[in-house]
C-alpha cells in the first residue's frame, strides 16, 4: 500500500537484511573472548599469575589495616641491640629467669616465650627449670623438623609438662609471611604454634574454650568465629603448600599494635607490674643482628622498619584469634572456586563487548580504564570485607578480551575500507565517504553491496558534436580539453552528494541517493534537487569554461543532460579481478534516453544560448513543485521504450532559487 511519503512509481521495496559479515563478528568475539578466557585460566591454574594477586592482596592489606589500632590484651617484650650489649646473647637462664618472674608476679595470664633454649645457658639455669615447672602460664617455643627429629627443642622442662609450641610460621613463595600455621603433626611431634598455645591458655584463664565447629567438621570454633583451614587454591593462591591447619593472616591493625618494652626496661622496674595483669606477654628477639624478621603486607620500602619480628608476628596471630573469636570482628574468607571461574569469564567477555561498542579509540580508552577501574574497585570492596578475590586474572582477562577483539575488529573495519574505497574510489566526496563508512552495514555484504531496489535520480551527460572536435585536435590538446572538461563536472556531482557511476568516453553517469537508500519523499525529492542543481551549475561553468577555451583558440563545450528519477537496482557487477558499484534498471535507461532526446531531437526557444540542453522527466519535475522554470515539450516516445514519458526542458531556476544562486 502506497502512502504520501512513496516515491513515484510507488512503494520502495525494502530488502530483508541479509545475514554479512559484522552479524558473524559476535561469533568471532565469542571465540576471542573464550580463548582469553581459557588462557588466563591456564596462566592462573598453574600459578603464573600469582606473583600478581600477591602483590595486590599487599596493597589492599595496606590499605584496609587500621595502623592506629590498638589491642591491649597483648603485651610484646623484646631484647634489642642494647640489651645484647647489657646482658649478652644469648641471654643466660638467670635473665631469662628474672625476666618471666617479673611477668609472672605482675599477673600476667598467659607467657609465650619465642627463644630457643634446648640447651641451658648458664648461670640461672636451676631457677630457669623450678620457674618454668611452677607456672602453667609459661609455652616456651621450638622449631618443628623432618622425619622423627625435631629442628630446635623446646626448653626442657617446659617440653616435659607439655607447655610448647612450634614457632614455624609458612612463607609463601616471596618469601613473605600472609599465613599463620596453628597445628601440624610430624613424626615428632604433634602440636599446635606457640601462639596457639598462648591463646588456649589465656581463654582457659578467661572461661573460653575453642570447640570443634558443628558446621565445618574438623574445623575449630571460638564464639561465632569459625576458622576454616586455608586450602591450596583459596584466594588467588595456585596450590600453596597448606599442609597442617593454617589460617589467612588479616594483619588488620597495623603493624605495632602492641605495648611493646625491652627486657632491660622490665628488669628495671621501668615498667609498673599492673601492665602485665591479665594480659598475654610475648618475649622474643626484637635486634636486627639476630635475624628473628619477616617481611609482610605491611612492610614497604619507604618505611625505616619494612620487616616484622617473629616475636611480633605470633602476637599478630593471637590478635586475630581474639579478635574473631572474642570481638566477632570478620575473618578472612575465599569465594567458591566456580564464582572465581564464572567471575572470569564474565571479565572477558564483558571486555569484548566493551571493544565491540567502543570502536573508536577516544571511547575505547576511557572504556577499558573505567572497566578496571570497577574490577579493583569490586577488588577492593570485596577485600575491605575480608573476601579475598583473585584480581589479576579478571583484569587481564578484560583488557586482553577488549585489546585483541578490539585488534581484530580495527583489521575487519581496515578491509572494509580498502574495499569500500576501492569500489567507490574518486566516485564520491569525503563527506559522502563518511555516511558510507557509517552506514555500511546497511548495504555492504562481505566485503560488496548488497542488491538494493531503492529510488534515485540519475543523471547522463554527453557533449555534442564531440567527433569532429576530436578530429580537430591532436591527441594531446583533445586529452586536455576533454580532461578539464570532465574534473570540473566530476567535481560539481561530489560537491551534491552524488557519485560518478562511470564516465564513458565524453560521456558521465551520476546518480543522486545512492549507495545509502533514501526512503521517505522528502530525501527522494532532495536527490532530486541536488542533480538538477548540479546540472545547472554545470552550465554555469561551462559558461565560463568556454570564455576560456575561446580564448585559447579551443573548441567550446556544449552539453546535453538527461535527468530522471526512479526505482533502480544499485549493486556490484563484475568479477573477483574486477568489481564496479553501478545502478541498473529502466530509470538508469529513460535517463540515458533523455540525454539522447536533449542532444538531437528537442527544440530549443529562441534566442537559445545556454551550452546545456537539460531534460527532465515528469518523475523529477513532480517533485521539484515550481522551484524551477522549465518548458513542457510534451509526451514523447523515446528509443527502446513502448509507453510516452512527459518530458520537459529546464530554461531556470523558480524566483526563489534564482535569488539564491544569485547570492552564491
Amino acid at each position: 500500500m502506497s502512502s504520501s511519503a512513496d516515491p513515484p512509481g510507488g512503494t520502495v521495496k525494502r530488502q530483508r537484511r541479509r545475514f554479512h559479515l559484522d552479524e558473524y563478528q559476535w561469533l568471532a568475539g565469542l571465540l576471542v573472548c573464550h580463548m582469553v578466557f581459557a588462557a588466563v585460566w591456564a596462566l592462573f591454574w598453574f600459578g603464573a599469575l600469582q606473583p600478581l594477586d600477591l602483590l595486590a592482596y599487599d596493597a589492599g592489606v595496606r590499605a584496609r589495616s587500621d595502623m592506629a589500632a590498638r589491642d591491649d590484651r597483648i603485651v610484646a617484650i623484646g631484647f634489642d641491640e642494647a640489651d645484647i650489649q647489657r646482658y649478652g646473647y644469648p641471654l643466660s637462664d638467670r635473665v631469662l629467669a628474672d625476666l618471666l618472674a617479673k611477668l609472672a608476679d605482675g599477673g600476667a595470664a598467659a607467657i609465650g616465650v619465642d627463644i630457643y633454649r634446648d640447651l641451658p645457658v648458664p648461670p640461672g639455669t636451676e631457677a630457669l627449670n623450678d620457674l618454668v615447672a611452677g607456672n602453667p602460664t609459661i609455652t616456651w617455643v621450638y622449631l618443628l623438623g623432618t622425619g622423627d627429629r625435631l629442628a630446635v627443642r623446646a626448653q626442657p622442662t617446659a617440653l616435659a609438662q607439655g607447655q610448647v609450641g612450634f614457632a614455624d610460621l609458612p612463607l609463601d613463595p616471596d618469601d613473605t609471611l600472609r599465613r599463620a600455621l596453628l597445628f601440624a603433626a610430624t613424626e615428632a611431634m604433634d602440636g599446635y604454634s606457640l601462639s596457639f598455645g598462648v591463646v588456649a591458655t589465656y581463654l582457659a584463664q578467661n572461661g573460653h574454650d575453642i570447640v570443634e565447629a558443628e558446621s565445618l567438621p574438623g574445623a575449630m570454633q571460638l564464639g561465632d568465629a569459625v576458622f576454616a583451614p586455608l586450602r591450596p587454591r583459596d584466594g588467588a593462591y595456585a596450590g600453596v603448600d597448606a599442609g597442617g591447619y593454617q589460617m589467612l593472616l588479616d594483619f588488620a591493625v597495623g603493624r605495632r599494635p602492641f605495648d611493646t618494652y625491652t627486657v632491660a626496661d622490665v628488669l628495671d622496674g621501668k615498667v609498673p607490674a599492673e601492665a602485665f595483669a591479665g594480659r598475654i606477654v610475648f618475649v622474643g628477639a626484637m635486634a636486627a643482628s639476630v635475624k628473628d624478621d619477616f617481611v609482610t603486607p605491611l612492610s614497604t620500602d619507604t618505611e625505616p622498619e619494612r620487616r616484622m619480628y617473629g616475636v611480633l608476628g605470633h602476637a599478630q596471630v593471637a590478635s586475630q584469634i581474639l579478635r574473631a573469636g572474642l570481638d566477632g570482628a570478620e575473618l578472612p574468607h575465599f569465594a567458591d572456586e566456580r564464582l572465581e571461574i564464572f567471575w572470569l569469564w564474565l571479565c572477558a567477555i564483558v571486555g569484548g563487548v566493551a571493544a565491540y561498542y567502543a570502536r573508536s579509540l577516544q571511547v575505547f580508552l576511557p572504556a577499558l580504564i573505567a572497566g578496571f577501574g570497577v574490577q579493583i574497585g569490586l577488588w577492593l570492596w570485596a577485600l575491605l570485607h575480608m573476601m579475598w578475590l583473585p584480581v589479576a586474572p579478571g583484569a587481564i582477562a578484560y583488557v586482553a578480551s577488549a585489546a585483541l577483539f578490539s585488534a581484530y575488529l580495527a583489521n575487519a573495519e581496515r578491509i572494509k575500507r580498502r574495499l569500500l574505497a576501492r569500489m567507490f574510489n574518486s566516485h564520491v566526496s569525503e563527506r559522502v565517504a563518511k555516511e558510507l563508512w557509517r552506514n555500511r552495514d546497511a548495504f555492504q555484504d562481505h566485503g560488496k553491496p548488497l542488491p538494493q531496489r531503492l529510488t534515485a535520480t540519475v543523471m547522463f551527460t554527453d557533449i555534442n558534436g564531440f567527433t569532429p572536435v576530436s578530429e580537430r585536435l591532436s591527441a594531446e590538446e583533445l586529452m586536455d580539453w576533454l580532461n578539464d572538461y570532465m574534473g570540473r563536472m566530476a567535481d560539481l556531482v561530489l560537491e551534491r552528494r552524488g557519485i560518478i557511476d562511470k564516465f564513458i568516453g565524453d560521456a558521465v553517469m551520476a546518480v543522486f541517493g545512492v549507495p545509502v537508500p533514501h526512503d521517505s519523499e522528502a530525501e527522494i525529492a532532495a536527490d532530486a534537487q541536488a542533480g538538477l542543481d548540479c546540472a545547472f551549475a554545470m552550465e554555469r561553468v561551462l559558461r565560463q569554461m568556454n570564455r576560456e577555451l575561446t580564448k585559447r583558440g579551443l573548441p567550446e563545450i556544449k552539453i546535453s543532460i538527461g535527468l530522471y528519477t526512479g526505482e533502480l537496482i544499485a549493486g556490484s557487477l563484475g568479477s573477483t579481478a574486477r568489481m564496479e558499484y553501478t545502478v541498473i534498471g529502466d530509470t538508469v535507461n529513460t535517463a540515458a534516453r533523455l540525454e539522447a532526446y536533449a542532444s538531437k531531437e528537442v527544440k530549443t526557444p529562441p534566442g537559445w544560448d545556454s551550452p546545456c540542453r537539460i531534460v527532465i522527466g515528469a518523475a523529477t519535475w513532480d517533485l521539484l513543485a515550481g522551484k524551477y522554470q522549465g518548458v513542457e515539450v510534451g509526451e514523447i516516445k523515446l528509443k527502446g521504450k513502448d509507453t510516452l514519458i512527459k518530458a520537459y526542458l529546464m530554461t531556470g531556476r523558480g524566483e526563489a532559487e534564482e535569488t539564491r544562486a544569485a547570492a552564491e
